[in-house]
């Protein structure tokens, strides 16, 4: 796993009823973090839980270590996100480390989502998210991040470092994908760093054996032709899902582009509520036509895999 340990502060550990259903059978949190009730959502399977962590720290500041674990056991279903979007404070000299950790077995999944990330000027951010990922398991996540100085200036962020790790249930490395940005760089929009974007997110579809080509059909469906927004798809190393990196023009877009392929792996895996118009939607369409299968950026040979440019 990533780096220093860091004892969690938000520990859930979701379970399957006898009779059907998930429950939440471990909850703890410690400051800043609460944990809101079990909810059940009219978008949602009958049988998952959705699960929002709040924090009440304003955000995170410099030399703040946080950390959080979520497990899902043997078929059981979870969706957990937050209320808002987490603010990176400015810092003179330290930075803020954050560090999650998840977990699906067998016949389990996980869906975590939280809201943005808006990186302060001179805002440094460790952030790593740490998978384990076991046979007939599915795990969905997104990380997003927007850069603001709320005084106009634009003034940019110092420096983010994010990385996702996935590992089987034995400790193997599936997949490791890391992205280090310089806050300077990134406002000067140069070409093949930023451009003209100031939002950025990554979306993960982890599945161990996936159809990366079904996948990548089906999300490229999704996101379609979206003004602001540029995007693109590649296949995860040994055959354990995809990653969609997205770039947008500010906040609204990203988020609207993340819901996008949100719902269109919903309807891949049956983890949204019947809806009356579902076979109009192109994820649907795209999955019914089996067809217009593009080409993907594979990245087999690289588990480092960089911001998509293509």
């Amino acid at each position: 796993m990533n780096g220093t340990h860091i004892a969690p502060q938000v520990d859930l550990r979701f379970e399957c009823r006898a009779g059907g259903g998930t429950f939440l059978a471990r909850q703890y949190a410690g400051y800043p973090f609460h944990v809101g009730r079990i909810l059940r959502r009219p978008d949602a399977p009958p049988s998952a839980a959705t699960v929002l962590i709040q924090s009440c720290s304003g955000g995170l500041f410099e030399h703040d270590r946080v950390a959080a674990r979520v497990k899902v056991c043997a078929g059981a279903g979870a969706r957990v996100g937050n209320a808002a979007a987490t603010v990176v404070h400015s810092m003179t000299g330290g930075e803020a480390v954050s560090k999650v950790l998840l977990e699906a077995e067998p016949d389990a999944w996980l869906e975590y989502a939280p809201a943005l990330t808006i990186l302060f000027p001179g805002a440094r951010l460790v952030n790593s998210v740490d998978v384990v990922l076991h046979q007939k398991s599915l795990v969905i996540l997104a990380d997003s991040f927007l850069a603001h100085d709320p005084s106009a200036q634009a003034k940019p962020f110092d420096a983010l470092d994010t990385c996702l790790a996935v590992h089987d249930e034995t400790g193997r490395i599936l997949v490791r994908d890391r992205v280090r940005l310089d806050g300077v760089l990134w406002a000067g929009a140069a070409a093949g760093v930023s451009a003209s974007f100031r939002a950025h997110g990554s979306f993960a579809v982890l599945q161990r054996g996936a159809d990366s080509v079904e996948l990548t059909s089906v999300l490229h469906a999704a996101i379609g032709e979206q003004k602001g927004v540029y995007a693109g798809v590649g296949a995860l190393p040994n055959r354990c899902g995809v990653l969609v990196r997205v770039l947008a023009d500010s906040g609204e877009p990203l988020r609207q582009a993340l819901l996008r392929v949100t719902e269109a792996m919903r309807g891949v895996f049956g983890h949204r509520a019947a809806l009356p118009n579902a076979d109009a939607m192109p994820a649907v369409q795209a999955i019914k036509s089996n067809g217009g299968r593009r080409a993907v950026a594979h990245a087999a040979e690289n588990p480092e895999i960089g911001i998509v440019n293509s």
